[in-house]
């Protein structure tokens, strides 16, 4: 059986690395609570753009690191392998042209309590639908200062109630489904990508294209 196992071990890894042979572009995905429907889905709206991959962590680290005689650099691509669930993205594309395909193909879903704020969420000073009522109350308790006009509860001045990072409370959530704020992000995330030598993280492909060659300039 071990020998059965070991052989269709060998069959992957050199299936992986004839991947990682033949693509320009090689990128780390992370799937990390990413609903399986809706990898699917996205897979199959982008597969012109490129094709991912699933494989065993430990394999992946094995065909990275039997390639860098051959490819420059490929072998840094594995310390980001520890960070999330990783998937590999096959793409002759540019990244920057793959990562904003992959932006365009989020979406935005309720926060839930105990999930971990991506993003400042702020509640803008202005009109709302809510009428006058306990909801005066729940949201001077979040810091929010309201008042009423024309029978309608109007928010006075700009307020942050969450912080990124922050672990989202039962109270915060009501609060933002009240205001129909919808900020976790559901969809593909592109941990890195490497093209011919040069790997590029999420932090630099997130960064507009065109603010990122008039950097470099």
């Amino acid at each position: 059986k071990n020998a059965h196992v070991s052989e269709i071990k060998k069959q992957e890894l050199a299936e992986i690395k004839h991947s990682l042979s033949s693509s320009e572009k090689i990128g780390i995905i992370d799937l990390t609570s990413l609903p399986s429907s809706q990898f699917q889905k996205i897979k199959h709206k982008l597969k012109e753009d490129f094709i991912v991959k699933v494989y065993k962590k430990s394999l992946l680290k094995l065909a990275l690191n039997s390639l860098k005689e051959k490819k420059q650099n490929i072998n840094e691509l594995e310390k980001y392998l520890d960070t999330c669930i990783p998937a590999l993205l096959l793409s002759n594309k540019d990244p920057f042209k793959v990562s904003r395909a992959i932006t365009k193909n989020k979406s935005s879903l309720a926060a839930k309590p105990g999930q971990i704020s991506p993003i400042d969420i702020e509640i803008k000073a202005g009109p709302t639908k809510f009428s006058p009522g306990p909801i005066i109350g729940e949201l001077g308790q979040a810091g929010i200062k309201a008042a009423i006009e024309q029978g309608k509860v109007i928010i006075k001045q700009n307020v942050t109630v969450v912080k990124k990072g922050d672990v989202l409370t039962q109270k915060q959530t009501d609060l933002l489904a009240k205001f129909n704020i919808k900020p976790m992000e559901i969809g593909l995330k592109i941990v890195a990508i490497y093209d011919n030598g040069q790997i590029y993280d999420n932090e630099i492909l997130s960064i507009a294209e065109k603010q990122y060659f008039s950097n470099l300039k």
